[in-house]
């Protein structure tokens, strides 16, 4: 914030009234628009994977550590650059993560995915997916041979 003051020369509450404005029309604008991934067909891909993020610190200076944040992320390869939709998750479990993808998900997509046990029979729970391929990193780790299913 100090820096956009400064480059804007404008004062700090003036920046910080303008910034809750701007967070307010994107969350308005997300509410109208809702995120939509994938569909068209067997020859379009969605990938998805959860990851985990940690801030450590280091050497006893710096920010605290914070607790560890589990990410989930859809990514359309139909689109160049691929179109992509993150979410911070509480747990990994086959409920939440499925209730990301049935939100986001259009109809007639195809999924990519590890093998994560929450994934197991995912269009069983996923009605708008047509296909599940999924890649084992203990044997490939990026591209599974006789799919050609990847996650990378």
């Amino acid at each position: 914030m100090t820096k956009i003051t400064n480059i804007v020369g404008i004062p700090k509450k003036t920046v910080i009234k303008m910034l809750q404005l701007l967070r307010q029309v994107c969350t308005n604008d997300l509410a109208r628009n809702p995120v939509a991934i994938g569909g068209g067909g067997a020859n379009f891909v969605v990938q998805i994977d959860e990851s985990q993020f940690h801030h450590r610190q280091r050497g006893g200076r710096g920010r605290r550590a914070q607790a560890p944040v589990w990410v989930f992320g859809l990514a359309d390869t139909q689109y160049t650059p691929a179109k992509g939709y993150m979410e911070i998750v509480n747990r990994r479990n086959r409920p939440t993560l499925t209730a990301v993808i049935n939100r986001v998900l259009n109809p007639n997509s195809v999924i990519h995915s590890d093998e994560w046990r929450a994934y197991n029979r995912l269009r069983n729970f996923v009605p708008n997916c047509i296909q599940h391929d999924t890649v084992n990193h203990t044997y490939n780790f990026v591209v599974d041979p006789l799919t050609g299913a990847h996650t990378q």
